[in-house]
């Protein structure tokens, strides 16, 4: 059996670095409502050209809708209900079918207890007239004489389904929807039957388009997952992990080395920072921002028709054709400030200034939603820059505890043997960090050196920050004399210059830190640029 999948641009779970956070299939606003639409629309449209071909085999068509929320289709006003109707009354008209009452020919089968409709996955038995005609009396529903033939239903549907002639499933449901993929397909993938009870097996009959709000990719990556936990394909091999896990050692009595005791002094002081806003920079450079930046179309909805091939090997991909179409009526009720307010904790005032402030909102007018969420994205970069620059940092009277020391455990392949450290081993996490800490561990003038553990952490406006490494030397005069005993903290970092911007502002916060404590600390992209600040 050949499935169509319609992708309408909805992705997996995001998490926008901007400080919005939307859930796994979750869309907001206009943009849900348009792609319900855009869901509906494509499933009249099969579902015409379905019955259109079918009739003179004498096959009714069903259609099948998972929908979000049960008011969204029962209350007359229910947005699903309504986009259905508007749908329906203009496609039917390019198919010229005479469907003169769309109220007979779709009706929703729900869970229903005391006159109210139940949101939960719950056997239709609970709704006598569904129960019926869907379970008893199947033959009526499929006979030309009863007009159903757009079903809406919660989950709940799929319990006890065992209908014939579902040729279209449309998932208006969420996509983390408990339900499994195969169990949605399931109510389709039924041998059809025709107007004299007999089974059709044509292959090109037999055909299940599934209208998906999700991209079909990650369609039938869970697909074939499920399919794989059941049992019915078997998963790839699991590679062959050389990884095997190494246990670094805490020496005893590191804390008794006169080296780590004085570079711990040194170190373990705990600050907190204080910070404050200069409001009318903040407005002057995230109105110059939003200005420059943000160059919004209309939003489009892409549409992909993907033909999959279920078979005993798994789950072939056929890329039919594609199409899209803008939004229509994009601002409606889109109050931005408040969105902005919420997500930025700025006040109306200053939200107001800085949207006012941008010469040219075309980009807003054209994708209000979009618009907010770039918005969003740079004046919280632009908020943390202006904190940051104005943070200070004082001293408290609590220090990091020794007692977090303990034995640790990595890979052995992110493993270093050294000798000049606490542990007997450094776990790295790149190769820079790798080569640093041989040096360190080669070169004589360093006393000793330490990764820095990852409960070690530097508050920031932006999310505590973990040093690299804390490092003991000594400095010789020209006679090999030890003049004095130097202390660092040292970030390593492969390019200095391709630092993304929220790491960057971490570290000039923890300059900042470091400066409140009388701690030397750079950061360092190599082993030569940490001998110079050892000879300076």
């Amino acid at each position: 059996m050949t499935v169509d999948n319609f992708d309408f641009g909805v992705q997996g779970s995001i998490k926008f670095k901007n400080g919005i956070s939307i859930k796994l299939g979750q869309n907001t606003g206009k943009e849900k409502e348009e792609i319900m639409r855009e869901q509906i629309r494509q499933t009249i449209r099969i579902h015409f050209a379905k019955k259109k071909k079918l009739e003179e085999q004498k096959i009714k068509v069903l259609s099948l809708f998972f929908i979000d929320k049960v008011d969204n289709y029962v209350k007359e006003d229910g947005i699903i209900r309504q986009i259905f109707i508007q749908e329906f009354e203009t496609i039917k008209k390019e198919f010229g079918f005479d469907l003169s009452d769309v109220n007979k020919v779709h009706s929703g089968y729900f869970a229903k207890k005391n006159d109210e409709y139940l949101e939960r996955e719950k056997s239709i038995a609970e709704n006598q007239e569904a129960y019926e005609l869907i379970m008893k009396d199947k033959e009526r529903l499929l006979s030309f004489d009863e007009p159903t033939e757009f079903i809406f239903s919660h989950s709940a549907l799929r319990e006890g389904w065992d209908n014939p002639n579902v040729f279209n499933i449309c998932t208006l449901n969420a996509t983390t929807s408990i339900t499994k993929k195969r169990q949605e397909i399931g109510r389709g993938m039924r041998i059809c039957v025709n107007q004299d009870g007999e089974r059709v097996f044509s292959k090109q009959v037999n055909l299940l388009s599934i209208i998906a709000n999700e991209n079909y990719v990650d369609y039938v990556s869970r697909l074939q997952g499920e399919f794989i936990e059941d049992g019915i394909y078997k998963a790839p091999p699991a590679p062959e992990n050389a990884k095997k896990s190494y246990k670094v050692i805490l020496k005893p009595n590191f804390d008794q080395d006169e080296n780590f005791k004085n570079l711990w002094e040194k170190i373990s002081k705990k600050t907190r920072y204080i910070v404050s806003v200069d409001t009318p920079k903040l407005i002057e450079e995230c109105t110059k921002r939003i200005g420059k930046e943000i160059n919004l179309q209309k939003p489009r909805i892409k549409t992909e028709r993907v033909g999959l091939d279920i078979a005993k090997q798994g789950i072939e991909t056929i890329i039919i054709g594609d199409d899209s179409r803008e939004f229509t009526d994009s601002v409606r009720n889109f109050d931005i400030v408040e969105i902005i307010k919420n997500e930025t904790k700025l006040t109306r005032g200053t939200v107001a200034s800085i949207i006012l402030g941008v010469s040219d909102l075309k980009s807003f007018f054209n994708n209000p939603e979009k618009f907010a969420f770039e918005s969003i994205r740079i004046i919280n970069d632009e908020l943390n820059k202006n904190l940051i620059e104005q943070i200070n940092y004082e001293l408290l009277p609590e220090k990091y505890d020794l007692k977090y020391f303990v034995n640790e455990h990595g890979y052995k392949d992110s493993i270093q043997k050294v000798d000049h450290s606490i542990y007997d081993a450094i776990i790295f996490d790149s190769d820079i960090e790798k080569n640093f800490a041989i040096n360190l561990d080669q070169d004589e003038k360093v006393k000793l050196f330490l990764k820095l553990p990852a409960w070690f952490k530097i508050p920031t406006p932006i999310g505590d920050y973990n040093p690299d490494w804390a490092i003991v030397t000594i400095k010789r005069d020209l006679e090999g004399k030890e003049t004095e005993k130097l202390y660092f903290v040292i970030e390593t970092k492969g390019n200095l210059n391709n630092m993304r911007p929220s790491e960057k502002m971490k570290i000039d916060s923890a300059k900042k830190h470091f400066d409140a404590i009388s701690v030397n600390y750079k950061e360092i992209s190599s082993y030569s640029q940490f001998l110079g600040l050892i000879q300076n």
